[in-house]
């Protein structure tokens, strides 16, 4: 008796599972009534009007992503329709092309008052051949000076490069004539210090004395070539020091015969006279310097 009733129950679950394996599933519920994202009345998901055919814009030719970004006017559908049957449509419009407002005509400037350019500097020409060293340097034209720091303290300003005068050589002749140095004896050679460089030596040392305008005056002619190998024995009894630096030659601690550029002053060299050479120095020398 209990077999049968524990057969009854295991036939009656097996009945049950295989009914329900024969029942068609649920239908599925679409969610697209919960969405918040709806469209109404024409509006788009942003609330845009929700069109295919919004009106062309207008682009700028010079903007190289001006076309691609541009809306242009879409193909109708009656375009459309005679396309498929082989037909050819009427051309669209073209997008109107941007054009910029015409710019404003440019305002009148009155051109610049003349102004003549100013004359080129040209160095001195050297003295002829005929007088003494000491009449050579009386007449000559001394090293180019140029107003530097003080160029704008004047009235009118000027440039620190604008030609001031040529240095002379009277303080110097004046002392070698006040010591009886003899400056037109032949055969010699002057290390001429202008006025500028007897300024700013008396400035420190006082006077010009003897000894040192006699040790401007070299007993030889030596050009400036020669200076590296020539005797440069003085009146004095000294004799000068001889360097080539900086692409300059120095004759002690004074540098000689060398050009420049404005506003850096110029100094000739183998200025011929008649009883010898001049070369013009920017500093005065000393007998026995420290060499610097």
């Amino acid at each position: 008796l209990t077999s049968r009733k524990e057969h009854r129950r295991r036939m009656q679950t097996f009945v049950a599972f295989a009914t329900t394996a024969f029942v068609s599933p649920a239908p599925f519920a679409s969610k697209m009534g919960l969405s918040k994202v709806q469209m109404h009345g024409g509006k788009g998901f942003g609330g845009g009007e929700a069109t295919r055919d919004p009106e062309p814009t207008v682009y700028d030719p010079s903007d190289p992503k001006g076309k691609q970004q541009a809306i242009h006017k879409a193909e109708s559908f009656a375009d459309y329709l005679a396309r498929r049957a082989g037909g050819a449509p009427a051309a669209p419009a073209p997008a109107p092309v941007y054009t910029p407002p015409p710019a404003a005509p440019p305002a009148y400037a009155a051109p610049p008052a003349y102004s003549p350019a100013p004359a080129a500097y040209s160095p001195a020409p050297a003295a002829s051949a005929g007088g003494s060293i000491a009449d050579t340097l009386a007449t000559m034209q001394g090293p180019d000076l140029y107003w530097e720091d003080k160029g704008p303290l004047q009235d009118p300003p000027k440039e620190e490069s604008d030609f001031k005068e040529y240095d002379t050589y009277t303080m110097f002749l004046s002392a070698c004539s006040q010591y009886g140095i003899d400056l037109t004896q032949p055969g010699i050679t002057v290390f001429a210090p202008g006025n500028l460089a007897v300024k700013q030596y008396e400035a420190v040392y006082g006077p010009l004395s003897a000894d040192v305008c006699a040790y401007h005056v070299v007993k030889s002619v030596v050009p400036v070539a020669s200076l590296a190998s020539g005797d440069l024995s003085t009146l004095q009894g000294s004799k000068i020091t001889y360097r080539r630096m900086y692409r300059k030659d120095f004759v002690d601690n004074a540098f000689c015969a060398t050009p420049a550029s404005p506003p850096r002053t110029s100094y000739k060299g183998d200025i011929s006279a008649g009883n010898g050479l001049i070369h013009m120095i920017n500093e005065v020398l000393t007998p026995n310097p420290t060499l610097s």
